[in-house]
């Protein structure tokens, strides 16, 4: 939703659960940097995480523009 989770997302669920009554909850998506500098973004890219077997490869190439052929 934002690349400030404290300071835009979490507070835009908080209104926005008080304002219709019911339960808001959020999962972080493909989005959601979560505050990460460019420089800690392109660190991270095309990094491989393992989490036991199952292998998280970092992709942040939606930011960069020059996959753009418009």
């Amino acid at each position: 939703m934002s690349n400030d989770f404290y300071g835009l997302t979490v507070p835009y669920l908080v209104e926005l659960s008080a304002e219709t009554g019911i339960v808001v909850t959020s999962n972080l998506g493909n989005h959601d940097m979560v505050g990460l500098t460019e420089n800690e973004i392109e660190a991270n890219d095309f990094q491989i995480f393992w989490f036991g077997q199952t292998a998280f490869v970092s992709f942040a190439g939606w930011y960069d523009y020059s996959f753009f052929k418009g």
